[in-house]
C-alpha cells in the first residue's frame, strides 16, 4: 500500500504544492472517517475535548512528520524517502521496549536492523 500511495503523493507534490497536498489529503480523510466517529463511538466530542490536549500535541508530530515527507518526496526518488522513513521501525522496537515494556528486544532488534541494512542498499543503488 505505500508503494501505492507514495506514488500518488509525488503525483499530487508535483501537480501542487507539498502544504496544498497535505490539507487536501488529510481533509479527504477526515471527511471519509467522519461518518464511522459518528457511529462507532459513543459521545465523540466528550472523547476529543478529554483527550484534547494529547489529540493537538499528535497531530501536530503527524502534520510535520507528512510535510516533511511531502516536501522531500518532492525533490528526490519516492523509493527513497521511503525507506528512510522505514527507519522508524528501528526506534520503534527500542521505543516499545522501554516505554511499554514489550519483550522480544533481541529478535525485533534484529528484524529491525535487517531493515535498516535495506535502506543503506537502496541509498547504494
Amino acid at each position: 500500500i505505500w508503494s501505492i500511495t507514495a506514488n500518488l503523493d509525488k503525483i499530487g507534490v508535483l501537480n501542487s504544492t507539498p502544504s496544498f497536498w497535505v490539507i487536501a489529503l488529510f481533509s479527504f480523510v477526515a471527511i471519509l472517517l467522519l461518518p464511522v466517529i459518528a457511529l462507532r463511538s459513543r459521545q465523540p466530542l466528550r472523547q476529543i475535548q478529554a483527550h484534547y490536549p494529547a489529540l493537538l500535541m499528535i497531530g501536530g508530530l503527524c502534520s510535520l512528520t507528512v510535510f516533511l515527507q511531502m516536501e522531500a518526496i518532492q525533490i528526490t526518488l519516492v523509493a527513497r524517502v521511503i525507506a528512510v522513513k522505514r527507519l522508524s521501525a528501528l526506534l520503534s522496537v527500542f521505543w516499545g521496549h522501554l516505554c511499554f515494556e514489550e519483550t522480544g528486544l533481541r529478535e525485533r532488534s534484529i528484524g529491525a536492523i535487517f531493515m535498516v541494512l535495506g535502506v543503506f542498499i537502496i541509498m547504494l543503488v
